[in-house]
């Protein structure tokens, strides 16, 4: 199921064939026609929340209730219009779609992953003290240095088509297609091998950074030679269209400027594994 954050209300919606539908709402809709609730709205809501936060939170009983309410709006529903009259079926290029996440969420980055681009960092002289190395070198530096990583707040994720602005302070903005893991709770103190069992769904993302080689007196924190202030700024992160609820992973990973394709990877190449950063650097969504 493709999930979506539309409208001025910020609801939960699932978005197929270029139409979004309004999820709480639809669910009422099956709650008083198929099943005879007589208070189907407010049993919706609880069942199938309006806002993303409480939709995650609901796990697999909000994504069946869900599932349910599409099958019989599709199927064996007379009209598609809610049960006080609401819209419950929009045209996607007609509405406002917003970053998926929930209000007040953060997202935890994990940092030098990908041998190629360490190594690639390293050819450029971003990596003080270390000249150019080959990916399988790049690749024991990261075992060696272990997890790390940085956070994203609220102030720095742009939603869908919004402006990303260019920080004065930067004279070259770098731009990373990433992996967003939402988790379906918060937990503390698990096992990577328990890790899978957390993931709610996945979410497209793309990370923008302005880095700067660090220079003796600076306050800011470093690491490998590089200031991680250069990577939190208005619009450093912008979130994709939609979230897929569910656990599928592998395949390839990119990002377009306009047409041109400037980057491909696949989660198989990552040095430290998937459930493991999740786990290590936790709450990628935390309230």
């Amino acid at each position: 199921m493709k999930i979506v954050v539309f409208g001025s209300e910020q609801r939960v919606g699932a978005m197929r064939d270029g139409q979004i539908v309004d999820l709480s709402l639809a669910c009422a809709k099956f709650l008083k026609e198929r099943q005879g609730e007589p208070r189907p709205t407010p049993l919706a809501a609880a069942l199938v929340p309006s806002d993303l936060a409480g939709f995650i939170e609901g796990g697999e009983r909000s994504l069946d209730h869900s599932a349910r309410a599409l099958e019989y709006l599709s199927g064996g529903a007379h009209d598609r219009v809610g049960v006080n009259g609401e819209t419950l079926i929009h045209d996607a290029a007609a509405v406002r779609l917003h970053a998926p996440r929930p209000n007040g969420s953060r997202i935890a980055c994990a940092g030098g992953n990908f041998a190629d681009h360490l190594a690639g960092m390293a050819a450029m002289g971003l990596l003080p003290g270390a000249g150019a190395m080959s990916v399988e070198a790049a690749a024991a530096r990261i075992r060696e240095n272990g997890i790390w990583g940085f956070w994203k707040v609220d102030r720095a994720i742009a939603g869908p088509e919004a402006d990303l602005p260019y920080p004065a302070r930067g004279d070259r903005l770098d731009y990373e297609g990433e992996v967003a893991i939402i988790l379906n709770r918060q937990v503390k103190d698990c096992r990577a091998a328990d890790a899978k069992d957390l993931v709610w769904g996945v979410t497209l993302l793309g990370d923008l950074e302005h880095p700067q080689p660090a220079r003796a007196g600076r306050s800011a924190q470093i690491r490998d030679g590089q200031e991680l202030r250069c990577v939190l700024f208005d619009g450093t992160l912008y979130r994709g269209r939609r979230t897929r609820s569910d656990r599928r992973g592998g395949g390839d990973l990119g990002e377009r400027r306009a047409s041109p394709a400037v980057q491909h990877a696949r989660h198989g190449v990552l040095v430290l594994g998937v459930y493991r950063v999740s786990v290590a650097r936790p709450h990628v969504v935390s309230r």
